[in-house]
């Protein structure tokens, strides 16, 4: 009844129904929103009565049919959004006659297909096209150069065929172009050097496997009006970087990455006056980092990780003083960190130089960097103890530490405990000595402490257990020795536990200790107690943690029977008990419960028994070691269900009978040290 409304928005109501047909008598409206209203079913055919509408959006509802005609019949509609609302088939013919469209958004309906009708391009008043995120196919027409006042294009995401026909360069009033992942995984195509005449162009993305050779030098020099330039995830894309990307002097964002783009960077882009994010990563660039990048003073992201730069950190680079990432990983480079890098220290910032041929100590100029977030040292040759102040420099204000991977010597600081708030300490693959510091449970942020492969000694301090928000903790490959300290039964949050690879001692209980660990621990996936003094037998709480994923007790000293609790592991894709004095039977029926098993190794052990058929459940299984035990009986023939199986030894038990015709394609070495085993690979049954 409302028919002179002009303006109708109930977008994000949750209307939950369809669009009443009702709607087709508000003859004066002018726009209508619906978008994000939980709109289902078709749209009512009247809708072509709103001859006055020129604003619709039907954006973001699960409405999941084809595009109706009627919508077509709104011919002074000027802004149509039907993004996000699962619309599928082709874009219909009928759209031809929406002549007075300025706004088309088609985009994230990721079941848009077909080709594109020839008389789309004859929508001329067109200045914002989206077709994002479907599955449109064909060859994009020539004539997408009739769009002479559009500003926007956005074609990505979508499996056209061909490449970028040179009617796009007659699109002279265009700001944005967005082509990423656009092409059919068959296409091939260059970058076109007919670009360059999009002089009013400030946006040009485009990423994917389907563009090929250098970018176009010549050309790209011409769109002086670039504000942004983009190409991702081009691994085709290659020859030299140009230097003519310095003519461009509007440029505040360049990202070239995941390319095979080649040769030095050059020295000229520091002349870019505006740029903000320079991200050359993950390229095949070379040579040393340019000193002239120093003089980058907008700049506020420099990423020039995973490519083979080699030289010195230019001391010039501290002139960049804005900047709150500073990323050089995974190069080769070389010498100590300049002091100059203490002038990059804006809010929340990240500095990694991680994975190069560093050396030196630790700079001191580290503890004045009070806005420092995360600093990655790892993977170098750095040298030198942990210097204690990293701790009790008040201004520091570091969430991530990473010195792994260096040759660090000394004890850790008792003082590390002043990092109240940092989440991630890794200082594993160092010299680290001495005792682990009981002040390291102040740091009640810890989300994540790896202090493997070091010379630590001493006992697992209990106060560990006081890190209730701790998910990682890896003290594997020192010397620590002792019991695990039951107090750590209050790492509710813990997913990995490892501690192999040290002298623990002790039993596994079957009350206290370990036992209330393994009932606590339900959000624990990887448990690692393997190469240690461990004696006793395998609780049957161990069952109680249901998200374990991966399981190794191997190398202990742990006896008695393996758990028929162990069949609650259902998500366990690893378990390792081997090297121990097991004894028992197999729990057929526990262990074929575990559907997702891929590796399981019981050898050297005292299993006795038959080898349960039951194991031909397991069918994910690519592992399965149960050689050095006492089994006998036959192998099972089900076994030969174990389509996945690429490892598989029973040698050295008192099997006997003839080894299943489906398992001859092992190695004799699989079965050997069975007396009564025959057949290929064996020696063959006698008749």
């Amino acid at each position: 009844q409302l028919e002179y409304l002009r303006y109708l928005d109930l977008s994000t109501v949750q209307l939950s129904m369809a669009i009443p047909p009702e709607i087709g008598s508000m003859m004066g409206l002018e726009a209508l929103s619906l978008a994000g209203s939980s709109l289902m079913g078709q749209l009512p055919t009247n809708i072509s009565n709103l001859v006055s509408l020129r604003h619709l959006d039907l954006s973001s509802n699960p409405l999941g049919i084809r595009i109706p005609t009627s919508l077509c019949d709104l011919q002074n509609l000027e802004h149509l959004s039907l993004n996000h609302s699962q619309f599928h088939g082709a874009v219909p013919q009928s759209i031809c006659d929406a002549t007075s469209l300025e706004q088309l958004d088609l985009s994230r309906s990721m079941s848009l297909s077909a080709t594109l009708p020839d008389c789309f391009f004859d929508l001329t008043a067109l200045k914002y096209l989206d077709l994002s995120g479907n599955m449109l196919m064909g060859s994009i027409s020539d004539s997408i150069g009739n769009f002479k006042r559009l500003t926007y294009l956005s074609l990505d995401g979508n499996q056209f065929t061909g490449g970028i026909p040179y009617g796009i360069s007659d699109l002279s009033s265009l700001v944005i172009l967005d082509m990423v992942d656009m092409f059919d995984e068959n296409a091939r195509t260059s970058i076109p050097s007919f670009l360059g005449e999009l002089t009013n162009l400030r946006v040009l993305r485009l990423s994917g496997r389907a563009w090929r050779g250098a970018i176009p030098s010549s050309s790209i020099q011409n769109l002086t009006s670039l504000q942004e330039m983009i190409i991702t995830t081009a691994p085709y894309i290659n020859g030299p970087l140009p230097s003519e990307l310095a003519g461009l002097t509007t440029l505040q964002t360049l990202i070239i990455t995941g390319t095979t783009v080649w040769g030095s960077i050059p020295s000229e882009l520091g002349n870019l006056p505006q740029l903000r994010v320079l991200d050359l990563s993950s390229n095949m660039l070379s040579g040393s980092i340019p000193r002239n990048l120093g003089r980058l003073q907008t700049l506020r992201e420099l990423q020039l990780a995973s490519n083979n730069l080699s030289g010195s950190i230019p001391w010039e680079l501290g002139s960049i003083r804005r900047a709150y990432l500073v990323n050089l990983a995974n190069n080769s480079l070389s010498g100590q960190i300049p002091d100059s890098l203490a002038n990059i220290a804006p809010s929340g910032s990240v500095l990694d130089i991680s994975n190069n041929n560093l050396s030196g100590p630790i700079p001191s100029w580290l503890s004045q960097q009070s806005a420092l977030d995360t600093l990655d040292l790892s993977q170098n040759n750095l040298s030198g103890d942990v210097p204690s102040w990293i701790s009790t420099a008040t201004r520091l204000t570091l969430t991530a530490v990473d010195f792994s991977n260096n040759h660090f010597s000394g004890e850790i600081p008792t003082e590390l405990a002043g990092l109240v708030g940092l989440t991630s300490l890794n200082l594993s693959r160092n010299d680290l000595s001495g005792e682990i510091p009981t002040s390291i449970s102040n740091g009640n942020a810890l989300q994540l402490i790896d202090l493997s492969r070091n010379t630590l000694d001493g006992t697992i301090p209990p106060e560990i257990g006081d890190l209730y928000m701790l998910e990682m903790l890896d003290l594997s490959y020192n010397q620590l020795s002792g019991s695990i300290p039951t107090a750590l039964d209050d790492l509710l949050s813990l997913a990995a536990f490892n501690v192999s690879a040290n002298n623990l001692t002790g039993a596994i209980p079957q009350a206290g200790g370990i036992h209330n660990l393994f009932q606590r621990f339900s959000k624990l996936e990887f448990l690692d107690l393997s190469q240690n003094f461990l004696i006793g037998a395998i609780p049957s709480s161990l069952g109680a943690m249901a998200s374990l994923e991966e399981i190794y007790l191997y190398s202990n000293n742990l006896n008695g029977s393996i758990p028929d609790a162990i069949a609650n592991l259902t998500r366990l894709a690893t378990l390792d008990l081997s090297s121990n004095h097991l004894d028992g039977q197999i729990p057929g029926p526990a262990i074929a419960q575990l559907t997702g098993l891929q590796v399981m190794d019981l050898s050297a052990n005292d299993l006795t028994g038959n080898i349960p058929s039951e194991l031909a459940d397991l069918g994910q299984l690519a592992t399965l070691d149960l050689s050095w035990n006492q089994l006998s009986g036959v192998i099972p023939p089900e076994i030969h269900d174990l389509s996945s199986l690429e490892y598989f030894s029973v040698a050295n038990n008192n099997l006997s009978g003839p080894i299943p015709a489906e398992l001859g394609s092992f190695d004799a070495s699989s079965f050997e040290d069975n007396a009564g085993l025959c057949g290929f690979p064996l020696d063959p049954c006698s008749s």
